[in-house]
């Protein structure tokens, strides 16, 4: 799939290794601040939508996950950080559920 919506682990300034987990597509926001660090919003939204199967992200991130352990790469946290709005996603609960299971 998409690699770009798991990455890492990168480091955070506040929680030290962090894996990433883009649950939207790039830049589907309800504002299009000009002080965003990805630019202008390309598509501006209001209402949440389902963009990408949780199972995916899930399968995805445990692929990252194992990996990172194979490397040696200490994880401290997963973030949901899309470049966008990660709250528009209807999936987000869940996918936070599928990790608590």
């Amino acid at each position: 799939m998409d690699e770009m919506r798991i990455f890492g682990p990168v480091p955070s300034r506040r929680l030290g290794k962090s894996v990433g987990i883009n649950n939207i597509p790039p830049k589907i926001c309800t504002y299009s601040c000009v002080y965003c660090q990805l630019g202008r919003s390309l598509k501006m939204v209001m209402n949440r939508h389902a963009y990408y199967d949780p199972d995916e992200l899930l399968t995805e991130t445990t692929k990252k996950i194992q990996n990172a352990s194979f490397n040696n790469e200490p994880i401290d946290y997963l973030t949901i950080v899309s470049d966008g709005e990660p709250t528009l996603d209807a999936n987000l609960g869940q996918l936070i559920v599928r990790w608590l299971i």
